[in-house]
């Protein structure tokens, strides 16, 4: 795990592995919701751990979804959903994300009327 996140340190930030380490624990892992933190636990497991959202760049995603005040997301080529459930989580209780995978025949992904009832 340590490997991977020294690969993805190099992926989001152009500083130390050290630094982008106290960023994850200070910053980024103590607000990251509990399904966040489960479905990142579970792709860390993962042989192309590497093709997922950094757990940094969920939260400044969640940060723009906010700023925006956005009701609705798309997402198109969803690898495990992190981000997708990043965004889904910003949004207000009303709001919808939905995500797709072309590379995969009928997969699709929402989340309406909060992010507690995902719909397939």
């Amino acid at each position: 795990m340590a490997d991977q996140q020294k690969d993805l340190a190099h992926k989001t930030l152009r500083h130390s592995d050290a630094l982008y380490q106290y960023i994850l624990e200070t910053n980024v892992y103590p607000g990251e919701h509990e399904s966040l933190k489960e479905l990142r636990e579970t792709t860390e497991k993962h042989p192309l751990y590497i093709m997922a959202t950094p757990p940094d760049e969920g939260q400044l995603l969640r940060m723009f979804v906010k700023l925006i005040n956005a009701k609705n997301t798309m997402e198109i080529g969803v690898y495990t959903g992190y981000s997708l459930l990043a965004t889904a989580l910003a949004l207000p209780d009303d709001g919808k994300a939905v995500g797709s995978n072309p590379s995969i025949t009928n997969s699709s992904v929402s989340y309406t009327d909060g992010p507690d009832k995902p719909s397939v």
